[in-house]
Order: structure tokens, then C-alpha cells, then sequence
């Protein structure tokens, strides 16, 4: 997993103030078949439409980027329980988004608070384990890292 100058400033924060720190990583669900029956221009628009209701969610310094492909990674200054709760409100509003040509879209997603002594990668990789289990679990659902 990588580190992103968002994840660093709020690593840096954590260890100086003690602030909380969370992080969800969030996937388009079955966007591969989006492409394949849609094409990529309307894989493009809904990336696009997806970003900004995540956008429209977040708090004031609460960062989202693009972490690849269909997942967006979300960088949140507080508990776990906080950033579970913004997640399910990124979720339930990707939900009721209805793309004219691809139909209803939703997300998976993983989400970790750091634990005393974790690095951002440690991190970022319980995050994308706990996205994997919203995966298996049916797609469509927020699941909290272990050892929240």
C-alpha cells in the first residue's frame, strides 16, 4: 500500500496531538462489468459522478482521492465510530445514484482506525482487508477493520 501526503500530514498530526485517525477505502462494485457492457466513457462519468457525492459527504479537511481504478480513499481525523458512520453515508448516498445508462451503482468498503504504534501502511492494508470482507460479504455494505 502506498502513502499519500494526505495519509503523511494526518500520520504526523496523530503522533504530535494524539488526534484520532481513520481511513476508508471505498470500491465501485462491479465496475469492470460497467466497462465491459458500457464502455469506458460511461465507466468515466460514473467515476466522476461517484467522486463528487463522496465530495458532497465529507467534512471540511476530510480529504477523498482517487486511490486507483474504481477505489477512493478517504482520510478521516477521528474514531473509528465517526468514520464508520461517514462511510455508511457515502455508501447509502453512491446507492441512490441512478446512472441513466449503467442503473444503480454501490460501494464496498473497508475502514480502519490506527492502532498505538501502527505505521500508515499497517494502516492502509487493515483498511483494504476489511474492504475485501464488504467484498465477500455481498458488495454493498461497510465493514470496520479488527482491532477497532
Amino acid at each position: 500500500m502506498r502513502r499519500t501526503p494526505h495519509c503523511r500530514r494526518a500520520h504526523q498530526e496523530h503522533l504530535g496531538k494524539g488526534t484520532p485517525l481513520s481511513v476508508i477505502i471505498c470500491d465501485i462494485d462491479h465496475f469492470k462489468q460497467v466497462n465491459d457492457r458500457h464502455g469506458h466513457l460511461s465507466g468515466d462519468r460514473v467515476i466522476q459522478e461517484v467522486a463528487g457525492l463522496i465530495a458532497r459527504q465529507l467534512r471540511a479537511g476530510d480529504p477523498a482521492i482517487r486511490w486507483g481504478g474504481e477505489e477512493f480513499l478517504v482520510v478521516v481525523q477521528a474514531s473509528s465510530g465517526v468514520a464508520m458512520g461517514l462511510a455508511e453515508r457515502l455508501r447509502s448516498a453512491v446507492e441512490h445514484f441512478h446512472d441513466p445508462e449503467v442503473g444503480q451503482v454501490t460501494l464496498s468498503l473497508g475502514v480502519a482506525e490506527i492502532l498505538s504504534g501502527e505505521s500508515i501502511e499497517q494502516l492502509l492494508g487493515r483498511a483494504d482487508g476489511a474492504l475485501y470482507r464488504a467484498k465477500r460479504s455481498g458488495r454493498n455494505c461497510t465493514i470496520s477493520a479488527a482491532g477497532n
